[in-house]
């Protein structure tokens, strides 16, 4: 697992500044947060998830590095194809009115299986 420093240089290079200052003007936060993430030596998750979506990078991205990739920003809702097909907006409309995370895990369950069967 990569450190703190580490994954603040990845972020620090992701949004292009140099110095804890200005990356707390990017990030819109106090600084006093980040000196106690610095301090603790961690990141919350939260706060994680927040600065990759402003970044418009993966979690994954900056929790395991290679920043170099060429592959680097994750993909948007409008680069994704099937996130605009009218099956996949109907089942959005559906799940907002009807859905709940109960529903969704054996659904994650059976894409994490596919995902892994591809991969062999």
């Amino acid at each position: 697992m990569r450190t703190y420093d580490e994954i603040l240089q990845d972020i620090k290079k992701l949004a292009k500044v140099s110095s804890n200052k200005e990356l707390c003007e990017f990030l819109d936060i106090p600084y006093k947060n980040l000196n106690m993430w610095q301090y603790r030596g961690v990141i919350p998750a939260k706060k994680l998830i927040e600065i990759a979506d402003k970044l418009n990078a993966s979690v994954d991205l900056l929790i395991n590095g290679d920043t170099n990739s060429t592959n680097l920003p994750k993909q948007t809702p409008a680069h994704n194809p099937k996130l605009q097909s009218e099956v996949f907006k109907e089942f959005l409309e559906l799940f907002k009115e009807y859905g709940n995370d109960k529903l969704l895990l054996p659904i994650i369950d059976k894409l994490k299986e596919i995902e892994r069967i591809s991969k062999e």
